[in-house]
Parts: structure tokens; sequence; C-alpha cells
């Protein structure tokens, strides 16, 4: 959503290191022997610029540094360095060098002195970068905070650039690349009583407002599903939590009356209730004999086995003409 600069042409030395030696010089005759007499470059001073340094270095410094050296010390004495499009270096304490060549880099790569960046945010809001980066940066910083394009545009010299891009790197990460959520379904108690109790016990609120592990873990009841989401840092905290919800769920449950319905397969259900009542309460439940059920499953009919003994055989009669 916005046109990226072009890339500015890096400022490169070739050579040894140099050591400085510099014994409360005027800020003015330091600027003369780096930027004049060591790396030979084209620069303005505008204004005058006051203040004395003092600077000695044990080893030999790099020639990429001074300028970054430089800078620190013009930035010390209210004084700024911003480069040109040719390459010219202008150095003044007057406070309007940030207004004397607006422009914008898309990086701090290869940005040489004061300057202004556009840094696009992935996965933090702008807001939130700019509140991250307030105790470290003034509020002359921050040109713009755009939640639209979630960019900020900073201005600062190479040093504090760099400075704060390492921590939006630290902190424009995936937040939800490291989270663990988990849907847990509520079967026998009100939603609102089942996340309230669960939020209590973590030590926050519905919100997930709270101190503790309860900062941390977000309790979100959904009442379309008659769930209940939990968010947290880490996988191993929604065992836990499920634990706990199946607990609340269970104890509430038995506090309250249910409906239970049984199917009977092989025997009448008035027959088998009212042996249940007796059985539990001590009278019956139906009156089975007045019912004139048989006690047998719906649609068969009763049948009944009796034992009689055998009969007695009287004599046998034979025929008169029997021969034997």
């Amino acid at each position: 959503m916005i046109g990226t600069p072009a890339p500015q042409t890096p400022v490169r030395f070739y050579g040894d290191a140099v050591s400085l030696n510099f014994e409360q010089a005027p800020l003015v005759e330091v600027v003369h022997a780096i930027m004049g007499d060591i790396l030979e470059l084209d620069y303005v001073v505008e204004h005058p610029i006051g203040g004395e340094v003092t600077l000695r270095t044990r080893t030999p410094v790099p020639r990429d540094e001074l300028l970054g050296i430089l800078e620190s010390l013009l930035q010390a004495n209210n004084a700024l360095m911003i480069r040109d499009k040719d390459g010219r270096f202008f150095i003044s304490a007057s406070g309007q060098m940030n207004k004397l060549k607006p422009s914008v880099a898309a990086t701090t790569a290869g940005v040489v002195g004061y300057s202004t960046i556009i840094v696009p945010l992935q996965y933090i809001s702008a807001t939130n970068m700019a509140e991250i980066l307030r105790p470290v940066a003034d509020d002359a910083a921050f040109l713009r905070i755009d939640d639209l394009r979630n960019l900020l545009m900073l201005a600062g010299s190479q040093a504090q650039l760099e400075g704060w891009q390492q921590i939006i790197t630290t902190f424009d990460v995936d937040l939800l690349e490291g989270m663990s959520v988990g849907v847990f379904p509520i079967e026998n108690v009100p939603l609102e009583e089942a996340a309230t109790a669960l939020s209590s016990l973590l030590g926050n609120d519905v919100a997930g407002e709270g101190e503790g592990i309860g900062s941390s873990v977000r309790i979100i009841p959904v009442e379309r599903i008659n769930s209940i989401m939990v968010v947290a840092p880490r996988a191993h905290y929604l065992e836990r939590i499920k634990l706990w919800i199946e607990r609340l769920d269970a104890t509430l449950m038995n506090l309250e009356q249910r409906l239970y319905v049984y199917p009977i397969q092989n025997t009448d259900a008035a027959h088998l209730a009212g042996l249940l009542s007796s059985i539990f309460t001590g009278s019956a439940g139906a009156d089975t004999g007045s019912s004139g059920k048989s006690g047998v499953a719906p649609g068969l009919n009763p049948e009944k086995i009796s034992s009689f003994a055998t009969r007695r055989r009287g004599p046998r009669c034979g025929s008169s003409s029997d021969p034997h």
C-alpha cells in the first residue's frame, strides 16, 4: 500500500583503519579532521556548531565506522548531519535539518546521517509497536503512525534507526504461530457459569485480564456452539484446562435432576417399574395385578408349565377265544 523508495547508494570507504586522538577539541575541528582530512568527503557546515570533544581510540577504527562515531558526537551536541542524493553532507545545529531535505528510505541498509525510514509491519499493529518504542525514542522520532497501512515513519540517526529496527524485528512476530487453541464443548451446565468458574480458577475474568497464568491464557465462551475456546501459549496448558472443564461440568451436573430413558427388551416396562420401586422405595410403583399385565414383552403370549402324576393303569382284558 506504499510506493517503496529506491535504495540509497551506500557509502563505502577503503583503506587502512585510523586512530583518533582529540583532547577537548572544538567539535568543528573534529568535523574538519574526519570529514575532510581522513574521509575526503564533500560537506557543508550550515550553522555554527559548538561543543568540545575528547576522543581517544586505543585500537585503529575502520573507516566505515567513522561517520557513525561523528554522527553520535554531533547528536550529543544538538547537531544533525544529512546526506543528499549527490552524496554531499550537510551539518547544522539550527534544528531545521530534518526539514531541509525531506526524504524517506525503505530500510536502514546504506542509510548515513539523519534520515527518515518507512518500516512496514506484518503482525503487530502500528499503534502497539509505537508504544513499545516510546521508552527508547522521542516523540519527534514518530513522524507518522499509520494503522491503515500498518507502518511507521521514523526519523533519527543511523545508530538510532538500527536500534529501533532491531526492536521492531524482535516484537513483530506471528503470535498465533506459537499459541495453542482448544475448543471444549459444555454438555451439562450453563456456558457462562462454566466460563466464570474456569476464569476464576486461572485468576482472571472472562475478558482475559488478570495476573500470573491468567494473563497469558484467554477463556472465550462461544455461545453458538455452547463451547469454551481456550488460547494458551503452551500446549500442555490445554490438557490441564480440559481436566478442570470436565470436573466442573460433572460436578455441577450432579446438583440438578435429569431425566433418563431406558428401553426394555425382555419384560414388561410396568412390571419392571414395580419391582424397582419396591426395591428402592419400599412401595410398588405400579399395580401389576389389577392391570392384568402378565409380565412378558409386548406381542408375546404367556405360557404355563405344570407337572402332574402318571395316571394309574387298570387290568388288561383278554379274549375268551384266545387259545393260549
